[in-house]
């Protein structure tokens, strides 16, 4: 899963958990119930700092070519 969000006064790491929480119960709901592992053990985090950054990001969500990680920046790619 591949994603763009942008949000603020919330750590990366917390949207992360929160979606594979939010997902993985919904999976559970619709799919095998008793399995208990749905993703790898982490994922990675992409600060995305300029507008050029941000477009490289939602090509890479959209076509998933990679794009040149940058170390600072307000907005996250999480995948």
């Amino acid at each position: 899963m591949h994603l763009v969000i942008r949000a603020v006064n919330t750590s990366p790491k917390q949207i992360r958990e929160a979606l594979k929480d939010w997902t993985t119960r919904r999976l559970k709901e619709q799919s095998d119930s008793n399995r208990d592992q749905w993703w790898a053990e982490r994922g990675s985090i992409r600060w995305i700092s300029d507008p050029d950054e941000l477009k490289l990001a939602k090509q890479y969500v959209n076509s998933t070519k990679e794009f040149e990680k940058k170390a600072d920046g307000r907005s996250a790619m999480i995948t």
